[in-house]
């Protein structure tokens, strides 16, 4: 395939960054590394175009890990190319499996560039309700919304310092500020799922999908 576009990325807060392109990612920064929430969306060449953004934003500073919203392949299409530069891939533990065995499996007829670059892919399946990234200066966590027909696994990432919620596939506000309009009829496990994090308060919602 053709390489992707050069990403875009806008300023969110101090050391966070939408990466704009045909889906959103979010870069954020930590003290000694940056991690990336969905990383790998679309295709391969998509993901090594949010990547190179990111490493431009910060270039002294790697990548370290790459939280997947969920497993959908157009959330996942490009997620070899993340494995290949050694981020570490982060979803609840009921992706993880699915995840090492497509990445895993021979890849000789269009080798990609995990294929081309000899690595074994790292993920990391976390256990329980979320996943907390904390340093000194940041923090950034990560929310299971349980007992949704559209994926099992799906999350969301919350910074609550800067009031950030980053969630694909509930695209849009609701007339409520403090909900969101879902793309589904599922509001009831959608607000269960995430009561405590709606009871903090945010202020912005970035959605995966292009939007606002």
């Amino acid at each position: 395939a053709p390489a992707a576009p050069a990403a875009a990325s806008e300023k969110l807060a101090d050391g966070v960054y939408r990466i704009r392109g045909a889906y959103n990612s979010l870069a954020v920064e930590f003290a000694d590394h940056v991690l990336l929430i969905e990383p790998g969306p679309q295709s391969e060449a998509r993901a090594i175009s949010g990547i190179a953004e990111t490493r431009r934003l910060f270039p002294s500073k790697p990548i370290r890990y790459g939280v997947i919203t969920h497993h959908h392949f157009d959330h996942t299409g490009g997620i070899a190319a993340v494995a290949a530069e050694g981020i570490t891939i982060v979803t609840p533990e009921v992706n993880k499996d699915f995840l090492m065995k497509a990445m895993s499996g021979p890849r000789t007829l269009a080798p990609d560039s995990l294929a081309k670059s000899g690595k074994k892919p790292v993920v990391e399946g976390f256990k329980g309700d979320k996943r907390v990234f904390q340093d000194a200066t940041r923090t950034v966590e990560v929310h299971v919304i349980k007992g949704l027909p559209h994926a099992d696994g799906l999350v969301v990432a919350w910074l609550p310092k800067e009031k950030i919620l980053f969630a694909v596939d509930f695209n849009s506000l609701g007339a409520v500020p403090s909900r969101l309009a879902v793309n589904d009829s599922y509001p009831g496990e959608w607000e269960a799922s995430l009561k405590r994090t709606l009871a903090l308060g945010w202020e912005r919602q970035i959605p995966g999908h292009p939007g606002p």
